[in-house]
């Protein structure tokens, strides 16, 4: 069976109460959280370069119907990178 509630619980329940139906916190506008600002360098290199225009050379000769071992690496290489 349920206990009686003391005469200052009902109170307590009853302040609760008022106070939230006279809340006005929702017009106040939430501040946006600010995103983290991260840097990141990367610099291309020439090698980089001439290494990822092969790759790409090799996987369009792919995609052309090529089919020896160079052409089948650069693209399983660039499938996976995608």
């Amino acid at each position: 069976m349920a206990r009686k509630k003391t005469q200052r619980e009902t109170d307590l329940f009853w302040m609760r109460l008022e106070a939230e139906r006279h809340d006005l916190t929702y017009k106040q506008p939430k501040a946006d959280p600010q995103p983290e600002i991260v840097f990141v360098g990367v610099r291309e290199t020439k090698r980089d370069r001439e290494q990822r225009d092969k790759l790409m050379f090799n996987a369009g000769r792919f995609a052309a119907g090529a089919r020896d071992k160079v052409a089948v690496a650069a693209h399983e290489k660039l499938e996976n990178a995608l």
